[in-house]
């Protein structure tokens, strides 16, 4: 502003320190506003999407857990689990082994 005349002076700086500087600092504050509201929603909607999906993936989990051990109580009620008993199918066994059924404990 030095090497400026008084009047071109007074009107540059008018321009930058005047009404442009506050226009300027009002988009600022207001862009960061509207960034810190767009975060708070953008966090809290996927808060909810990922509890969301934390419940489906339990209740999943729950039913394969359910299902399986159904199976195995039906394969261990059908199949004959010792090795040296006699009607023993090696197949069966494995299948049931697979679906979680329990060896009976060696006597």
């Amino acid at each position: 502003c030095d090497a400026l005349g008084r009047r071109e002076r007074y009107s540059y700086c008018c321009v930058v320190r005047g009404a442009d500087f506050s226009t300027r600092q009002f988009s600022r504050w207001a862009a960061l506003a509207g960034g810190v509201v767009y975060g708070y929603t953008r966090n809290s909607s996927l808060t909810d999407l990922e509890a969301a999906n934390r419940k489906k993936a339990a209740a999943k989990a729950e039913a394969a857990k359910a299902e399986k051990a159904e199976r195995a109580r039906l394969f261990a009620n059908g199949v004959v689990m010792d090795p040296s008993a006699e009607g023993f199918d090696g197949q069966k066994f494995f299948e049931a082994l697979a679906a979680g059924a329990q060896p009976a404990p060696a006597k």
